[in-house]
């Protein structure tokens, strides 16, 4: 866009959304006390900032909730681990020095076969 309000793009897109209805109202008018006009029936440049912000606070609260949520069952399920005798996945650790919470379900998942098909074949 044209004009001479711009700001570079982060990468995020949240923020880059925001920053663009920062550069359209900084195009559109002069003075930042005109950013509360708009047209009938439109939303002001404020509205439309305000709306952005918000989208993406509540993007990020989710995120949060479904991180805790992860959180919690990784946590839950580290005595089972231990009790079934639950080792690394060489294949996750190797490749990023560490678990993703699939890779955490699936090797308990697998920990959790081994030690019944122990049992059944040591009774």
């Amino acid at each position: 866009m044209s004009g001479y309000c711009h700001f570079e793009k982060t990468g995020n897109g949240w923020i880059d959304h925001i920053l663009n209805m920062v550069t359209e109202a900084g195009n559109s008018f002069h003075h930042t006390m005109n950013w509360q006009e708009s047209l009938p029936g439109e939303p002001s440049c404020i509205e439309v900032i305000d709306a952005a912000a918000k989208g993406a606070a509540e993007e990020i609260e989710s995120l949060r909730t479904r991180l805790a949520l992860t959180e919690s069952v990784v946590e839950a399920v580290r005595p089972v681990k231990t009790a079934v005798g639950w080792t690394p996945c060489g294949v996750c650790h190797a490749r990023s020095n560490g678990h993703t919470p699939d890779c955490e379900l699936a090797a308990l998942n697998a920990a959790t076969k081994r030690s019944q098909h122990d049992q059944k074949t040591s009774s």
